[in-house]
């Protein structure tokens, strides 16, 4: 299976879990006494309105005139990280204050998704430069900064760790597994995204 299809086998499974999330809501609230909340409903139809609209766009664009203009520049690039720090700062956030109602509501998958978009963004223009690997889409230095902010963010979210860590222990402080599930997840975000626009500005 060549690259482009791995991609496409990887955004067909995103759909159908998303798919899962939604008929099971609707599930879970006719089989439960207590009907799901409004807001519960809500963000589970975003969700999947969202990543639908997105996977269609995967397919439909590049068949329009629209897909001439879409190229991989500068500020494409800075925008993703930007949104990766924006959707990591607001997923620490929330599980800090709501652990476990960011996991009851789905606003973790909520919280995500803006960045999800920004990257299924950068599949369609692969798609339609006809191409599997990001090389071509981005220059040297772009790759470079990857790199760098990768290794900066292994480093980064294992000293968080330890500081989260340590605290809690020597506190007796009580956190939930899906707590550190979340914060492993949207530091990593945010630590990459940071790190990837500054290396990228730097020079």
């Amino acid at each position: 299976m060549d690259k482009r299809k791995k991609y496409q086998s990887v955004l067909i499974s995103v759909i159908a879990v998303a798919l899962i999330i939604g008929i099971a809501g609707l599930q879970k609230g006719k089989e439960e006494s207590q009907p799901v909340s409004s807001a519960e409903r809500i963000i589970k139809f975003t969700v999947l309105f969202l990543v639908l609209a997105g996977a269609a766009s995967y397919w439909i664009i590049p068949k329009t005139k629209i897909a001439k203009s879409m190229k991989m520049t500068e500020t494409v690039f800075t925008a993703t990280s930007v949104t990766g720090i924006i959707c990591g700062i607001a997923g620490l956030g929330a599980a800090v204050l709501w652990p476990q109602k960011i996991i009851e509501l789905h606003l973790f998958e909520f919280l995500f998704i803006p960045f999800f978009l920004m990257y299924a963004y950068w599949g369609l223009i692969m798609k339609i430069q006809r191409t599997d690997e990001i090389s071509d889409i981005l220059d040297e230095k772009q790759i470079a900064n990857i790199k760098e902010a990768a290794a900066m963010t292994f480093a980064g979210v294992m000293g968080l760790f330890l500081i989260f860590f340590f605290i809690s222990t020597s506190n007796g402080l009580k956190l939930q597994g899906s707590f550190w599930f979340l914060f492993y997840f949207f530091s990593s975000l945010l630590i990459f995204s940071a790190a990837t626009l500054y290396y990228f500005k730097r020079d």
